[in-house]
Order: structure tokens, then C-alpha cells, then sequence
């Protein structure tokens, strides 16, 4: 758990994000996915300040985080400026990005953006679904994102959130949760239902193999061997157009859990991998 970590904040384009902070070296940020916030790296916090200056924060919109009574959608550009400007704001630049499902997305937008930003980036289930073929994004569309946005625009908030985890995840994934995981997602629902109100361009910024040049970082895609079929293929994909990649599979995983299911197994992955590509995590940036 983080309840031992003092909850700071960041005033940011007009509202202010959440996160805490530990550790000396050089910076890493996490990234949550939706339906999720800071609290989703418990299991990673304290592994990662023994080598480095680990950054937790919730995406705008996600808890703690207030949402303005004008907020309609939350376009993934959005998302991405916030963490520049966290990034300069809190002199990190460049740093480590380590980052779940959307937030993966995030961090590879900034990292094409604002390549100066950025000293590597770990991808965790990147749901890149603009590099599917267009049949296949069409199919998750119709078979998920649809009846989801259908429940929750008829008050139907949990039941639009257990048709997207199960159609991302697994079927029968956000009915086996226990109450406490439960409650971890709901109190996202907010953020959840202005990400599925966020038209599906502006959402899932259509990512091009000449924006996927401007990767510069060295980068890393995770997923679990119990990962879906269609993000298995969007991370295939991905990797074929990214100029210093690397691919891992994390055992006893789905794209639900990749670093909290097999925490111990994830962590050696994610800080071997920096270690062997920077020599150390507390050299001089």
C-alpha cells in the first residue's frame, strides 16, 4: 500500500494532479491505464526509489483528481501535455517512463511529441488499436466500446465498466474482483465515462509510421501470456515500426494485472532492462 507516502500536488492547465514521490537518482514516472490511479503501483513503488526518483501522479480526471463541472471529454492529447508539463514542472526531464494500457499510449504520444522528454519508455499492454486492420479495430468497436458507451449513457455506469474490462481483459475479469479492487476502479468511473465520451480519433490519437519515427527512447513493450490476442497483435505491430524496441512476455499475466499479478517477476523485467541499458539507476543524468 502507498498510505505511508505525503499525497502532493501540481497545479496544471487549470486543474491540479495528484502524486507522490521517493527515492534518489535518476527520475522515474508511472503511468496508470483508465479506470485506475497512482494506487495501482503499490506493488512497484518501493522496488523502484531503492535505485531511483519514482514518480506516481493520476492522470487528469482519475482520483484524486477533481473533474470541472465543463469537462466533456478527455483527449489523449491532453493527457499527454499534462505529463510535459509534470515532467518540467518538477525538473525530471529526461526521464523513465514505465506505463499500463492507456497510459502506455501517453507516454509513446509524448515520446513522439517531446522526444527530449523522455530517457526510455516502458510499455505495458499498449493498446494501440489505430495499427490493427481496420476490420479488427471495427469489431472491438462494435462488440465492446459500444455496448459499453450504451450502458453508461443509460445510468448503467458498472455495467458499462464490466463490458470494457471483460471485452479488454477477460470475460467474468470485473465480476471476480474482490471489494477493495472493485472499489479502486469505481472510484474512476468518472474519468472512465469522459474518456468513452471523447470521440474515438481524439481518444485513440491515429497514430502513423511517420509519428512512430519520431520515437527516439529506447523502448520496451511488456504484455502477459494471458494477453488478448488483438493487443498481442497491436504490440507486434507497434514494434515493427519502432526504431530501438524490445519485446517481453510476463508470465501468469493479463493485460488486467501485467505488473500487479506477477509483481516480482515484472519488476526484475522492468529494472534489469534499465540497468542493462544504462549501466545503473543512480548515475549522474
Amino acid at each position: 500500500m502507498l498510505d505511508g507516502y505525503r499525497l502532493k500536488a501540481l497545479r496544471i492547465e487549470g486543474t491540479q494532479l495528484h502524486y507522490i514521490d521517493h527515492g534518489a537518482g535518476e527520475p522515474i514516472i508511472f503511468i496508470h491505464g483508465s479506470l485506475n490511479d497512482y494506487r495501482s503501483w503499490s506493488k512497484q513503488f518501493e522496488a523502484f526509489a531503492e535505485h531511483y526518483h519514482v514518480v506516481a501522479y493520476s492522470r487528469r480526471y482519475h482520483y484524486p483528481n477533481e473533474i470541472a463541472s465543463s469537462a466533456t471529454e478527455a483527449p489523449v492529447t491532453q493527457q499527454r501535455d499534462d505529463l510535459a508539463s509534470l515532467i518540467q514542472l518538477l525538473g525530471l526531464a529526461p526521464a523513465y517512463l514505465v506505463a499500463s494500457s492507456f497510459g502506455a499510449y501517453v507516454s509513446l504520444l509524448l515520446a513522439a511529441q517531446y522526444p527530449d522528454l523522455v530517457r526510455a519508455i516502458i510499455l505495458g499492454g499498449p493498446p494501440l488499436f489505430p495499427l490493427l486492420p481496420p476490420e479488427d479495430f471495427h469489431q472491438f468497436e462494435t462488440e465492446v466500446f459500444a455496448p459499453s458507451r450504451q450502458a453508461l449513457d443509460q445510468g448503467n455506469v458498472q455495467e458499462g465498466i464490466r463490458i470494457f474490462l471483460d471485452g479488454i481483459i477477460e470475460v467474468g475479469f470485473f465480476n471476480r474482483l474482490p471489494p477493495d479492487s472493485r472499489q479502486h476502479i469505481l472510484d474512476n468511473a468518472s474519468s472512465f465515462i469522459l474518456e468513452q465520451n471523447t470521440p474515438i480519433d481524439q481518444h485513440f490519437y491515429p497514430f502513423s509510421p511517420s509519428d512512430l519515427s519520431k520515437v527516439k527512447a529506447p523502448t520496451l513493450i511488456i504484455i502477459g501470456d494471458h494477453s488478448p490476442p488483438f493487443l498481442r497483435q497491436s504490440s507486434a505491430a507497434l514494434a515493427n515500426l519502432l526504431p530501438d524496441v524490445e519485446q517481453t512476455v510476463i508470465p501468469g499475466a493479463s493485460h488486467g494485472g501485467l505488473h500487479n499479478q506477477n509483481p516480482s517477476v515484472y519488476n526484475e523485467v522492468v529494472l534489469g532492462y534499465l540497468k542493462r541499458r544504462f549501466v545503473t539507476g543512480s548515475s549522474t543524468r
